[in-house]
């Protein structure tokens, strides 16, 4: 049981939640750059969260089912297609064998994420199956998908669970943040820019950062400082003044000025966005980051409860025929 890759895309790449405990070694997280699109899919398939998908970016792989499959689509809206009718996100669907999916063009978003019902049969590498582009390990031998890859799945299984509209955000580029130890360095001019002004993502961005254009910051002490943890979200300031938001293939550690780390609940915005998009952002404090995050998690807590009612009241209905 598997899917053959027809045509390779732009940096596709299998992903789970990330690979943890081994910053310590200098090895980083990676994982899916949108968590949350990922979290839910794996929900309405059925799936634990973790479970690897196939994360594509336009002009993304043509793929073709050589077995029935349930699969979900989250994440970006890139005109997805099954045998030339459009399907949509956050829709469980199934595919007959021979079945072709295949992308039209990019409408919202920029990364769009392929999950397949009891996941895919895949590499694994200090226990998560992300790929490690620069190790060259985990997900499918370590690398992107080539033409004529065939990714082997678990088991075919159809799907029928349905999710209520609204329960991602849409993307947009305004980013919440917690200030970091060297916010407080910023000249007053420069902290006014920082939150008034918007930055725009640079064509160089990728999995590991995105770099930013826009008017250049300073700081009042321009004196070196000494290597410190960085993580997934991460603003920091580069010594030509521009800044970098440091994503899922971050490096573990970084001695550049940590303006801040865009709070969890709006990673997955970030994740969203590519080139020429613009961001803002907006400095809040602790608790607000931590209220943010609570609501994500309750709307993932009433997501699971009312699939599984769902499936009760469907097994009851079964029983009383």
């Amino acid at each position: 049981m598997s899917i053959l890759v027809k045509k390779g895309g732009i940096e596709d790449s299998f992903q789970d939640l990330g690979r943890l405990g081994f910053r310590k070694l200098g090895i980083g997280t990676s994982g899916a750059m949108d968590r949350m699109s990922l979290r839910a899919a794996n929900i309405l398939l059925g799936n634990e969260e973790n479970e690897a998908a196939l994360e594509m970016h336009f002009p993304a792989a043509v793929l073709e089912f050589l077995e029935p499959i349930g699969f979900v689509l989250s994440g970006a809206d890139l005109g997805a297609q099954v045998d030339g009718v459009p399907v949509g996100v956050l829709k469980p669907q199934t595919a007959s064998k021979g079945a072709i999916l295949s992308f039209s063009g990019r409408i919202t978003g920029n990364r769009v994420y392929l999950s397949v019902k009891n996941g895919f049969v895949l590499d694994t590498w200090l226990s998560s199956t992300s790929t490690h582009l620069a190790a060259q390990q985990g997900g499918f031998e370590g690398r992107g998908l080539r033409k004529g890859d065939r990714i082997a799945f678990a088991a075919a299984q159809e799907t029928e669970h349905t999710l209520s509209a609204g329960f991602r955000p849409a993307p947009k580029g305004t980013l919440r943040m917690v200030r970091g130890p060297a916010f407080s360095d910023l000249t007053a001019e420069s902290e006014l820019r920082f939150i008034r002004e918007r930055y725009r993502i640079g064509a160089d961005s990728n999995r590991m950062g995105y770099r930013l254009s826009g008017s250049p910051l300073h700081l009042l002490d321009d004196s070196q400082r000494i290597s410190s943890a960085v993580t997934f979200g991460t603003v920091q300031l580069l010594p030509n003044g521009q800044l970098v938001i440091l994503m899922a293939d971050h490096q573990t550690t970084g001695g550049y000025p940590n303006l801040g780390t865009i709070i969890g609940a709006d990673l997955p915005i970030a994740a969203q966005l590519g080139r020429n998009d613009e961001v803002k952002f907006v400095p809040v404090s602790v608790e607000a980051a931590e209220q943010a995050g609570f609501k994500i998690e309750t709307d993932f807590a009433l997501l699971r409860t009312g699939l599984y009612l769902r499936g009760y009241r469907a097994s009851r209905s079964k029983e009383a025929m």
